[in-house]
């Protein structure tokens, strides 16, 4: 089958951006599947930010060695402006239509079907769809659906949604956003499927604590906690580091960038991490530490499960098809008191914490990123049958 997908970005050597996407990108190229990729940038991030732009047109190869194009065609960026109901980002979704179009057309992608990243370019991939006569498909994806496309016309994301092909959600609570966004269309409700973020048991699983910890020159016998994601006020951050510095023997490993940087005493790191280390960072700490106020389905999350950390991670909806109490502690993330209690708890009690990981490790099992795969495969095929 060959698969066209298009989003708002795709990752480069410099920025891993929307990796999760690569990574179905990449799993699907080695199972025999042709996919291209249409990730249209604007053109200031091309002429201006050298940090983050991208080829034109750049050969891409799976760490199997098999090949897939990556398209990155320019386009020009408006202002978010809103008067009533005329909005500049319903002309932004036309534009980037053009660009998807003349991009497909060029290069001859004659694809089987349209797999949209996320709702915004969606309104876009979709309509592209249509006009080829082709299946389309939305990764819904959005740690808030409702703000990535509030100042969109809302009866063109009715239509979107209503000609969309099938809707993957990473979450129950994305799924209940597309319900609210379509007036609870039932036609919409039955071809959207939660289908939960996964990661690369390749990349991702158990290894020797200790021995991390020697070769990276860390306490052995400390208590450490981990955390991922951006330094900012959703993720969390500022309270967790907040919390910590409570501690006089907790120490932290703090993995991101972002203004809010942590300043507790006791951190072991703090800052970017490459790609191919965050295994070892992850597999030296004892619990994994997520205090976010929003998610669609975090990837931090799936990839400590891996590494068989147990979890302390936000009371919200878009964590229960993922935690539970087997492998987790779900507190109020508005709360300094209930994740200092948390920490507390899995620190003081050992025989808790290893029910915890072995929860982690048997939750793990569910969140294989081959497993997701077929998991999304399975899906298209069945909805265009």
């Amino acid at each position: 089958m060959k698969y066209c997908f298009v989003a708002g970005n795709y990752p480069t050597k410099t920025r891993q951006v929307h990796v999760f996407l690569e990574n179905i990108v990449t799993k699907l190229v080695d199972k025999g599947e042709v996919c291209t990729v249409i990730a249209p940038q604007s053109y200031v991030a091309y002429f201006f930010k050298r940090g983050i732009r991208r080829d034109i047109v750049s050969e891409r190869a799976t760490s199997n060695g098999n090949k897939y194009t990556v398209y990155s065609p320019l386009y020009f960026v408006l202002p978010k402006i809103k008067i009533g109901e005329l909005s500049t980002l319903d002309l932004q979704r036309w534009i980037i239509y053009k660009v998807l179009k003349r991009t497909y057309k060029k290069n001859d992608v004659n694809a089987d079907l349209i797999y949209s990243h996320f709702v915004r370019i969606g309104m876009s991939g979709v309509r592209l769809a249509k006009e080829l006569g082709i299946p389309s498909f939305i990764a819904n994806g959005e740690a808030d659906t409702y703000a990535e496309i509030k100042m969109n016309s809302k009866s063109l994301l009715k239509q979107t949604l209503k000609d969309a092909t099938g809707i993957i959600s990473v979450s129950t609570k994305n799924k209940n956003e597309i319900a609210k966004l379509s007036g609870n269309d039932p036609k919409v409700l039955e071809k959207t499927s939660v289908i939960v973020n996964a990661a690369d048991n390749n990349r991702f699983y158990r290894k020797d604590k200790i021995e991390i910890r020697k070769r990276m020159e860390w306490p052995l016998d400390a208590f450490v906690i981990a955390f991922t994601g951006s330094f900012i006020e959703r993720k969390g951050v500022k309270r967790l580091s907040r919390v910590v510095d409570r501690f006089d023997d907790v120490y932290s490993i703090f993995m991101g960038v972002g203004e809010e940087k942590p300043t507790c005493k006791n951190i072991l790191h703090c800052g970017r991490v490459n790609n191919a280390d965050m295994n070892d960072y992850l597999n030296a700490a004892d619990i994994f530490v997520l205090p976010t106020q929003a998610e669609g389905c975090s990837n931090a999350i799936v990839e400590a499960i891996l590494c068989g950390l147990p979890v302390i991670s936000s009371d919200k909806e878009f964590n229960y098809d993922v935690l539970d109490e087997t492998c987790s502690i779900l507190i109020d993330p508005n709360s300094d008191e209930e994740i200092y209690q948390a920490i507390k708890k899995l620190k003081e009690d050992t025989s808790y914490r290893e029910k915890l990981r072995d929860g982690a490790i048997e939750r793990s099992k569910r969140l294989n990123l081959n497993y997701r795969v077929e998991k999304i495969q399975c899906f298209i095929k069945s909805k265009m049958n």
